[in-house]
């Protein structure tokens, strides 16, 4: 996973772009993944010892084994704590990158979007989407449980816990409102129109056009997909 971050970051510095808090952020993982290791090797040195303990796992030195548990249970911690630790870099790195990426667009204040393509679309915020798709699937989650949905032509319809709702089979049109709602779209012939506050990301081929409420129209292709569908997943759940 570093070397990936790695390989991406001297993408985006060969660009010509700021890379500055990146390349930090990038020495914090990699300080926090060297911390794991270290008390990994720490806890994997006391089992192979096992003070206190027989081989067979019998107690032979109750002292000894006092301090055997002790240190153990304190490496165990603070691996723990250094690989949670590196995980929410790694979620700041993925944010920082994405800014520095194609395709990514922030309605700060009012504003909207228009974009078509074939990939995978995820919006965020308090919006208003119209879209519509030859063949996808569309989840649409609604955190503050106030979104009004309208969804035609779609296979099947899956509810997840109490806010999120996944149409397989998508053939059709949706309009889609709330104040604090993700909805992604993955598929071909897509169309989408958003307005409000939040963030669009586009993956995959196509175009799209920001008209921030305060400022020039802006037009710009959509990012060619550079993480695995098992990171889609993972970040559209997040």
């Amino acid at each position: 996973m570093y070397l990936r971050v790695a390989e991406d970051l001297q993408d985006v510095d060969v660009a010509g772009e700021d890379t500055d808090k990146l390349k930090d952020l990038l020495d914090d993982y990699n300080d926090a993944l060297n911390k794991t290791n270290v008390n990994r090797n720490r806890i994997t040195n006391r089992f192979e010892n096992h003070d206190g303990f027989y081989n067979n796992g019998e107690l032979s030195d109750p002292k000894a084994a006092r301090g055997f548990l002790r240190d153990t249970i304190k490496y165990m911690n603070q691996e723990h704590h250094s690989l949670r630790e590196a995980n929410s870099i790694l979620r700041m790195i993925f944010t920082e990158l994405k800014e520095h990426r194609p395709g990514v667009v922030n309605l700060c204040g009012t504003g909207s979007v228009e974009a078509d393509g074939d990939g995978r679309a995820a919006l965020s915020g308090d919006l208003t989407i119209d879209l519509s798709t030859d063949s996808g699937v569309l989840t649409i989650t609604d955190f503050a449980a106030d979104a009004q949905i309208n969804v035609t032509g779609y296979g099947t319809k899956k509810e997840i816990g109490h806010d999120t709702v996944i149409y397989n089979g998508t053939d059709g049109s949706a309009q889609i409102s709330g104040s604090s709602i993700t909805v992604v779209i993955k598929g071909e012939g897509l169309e989408l129109f958003a307005e409000g506050t939040g963030s669009a990301i586009l993956y995959g081929y196509g175009t799209y056009t920001a008209n921030p409420e305060d400022g020039e129209s802006i037009t710009g292709e959509w990012a060619v997909p550079i993480y695995t569908d098992e990171d889609a997943t993972e970040e559209a759940t997040e």
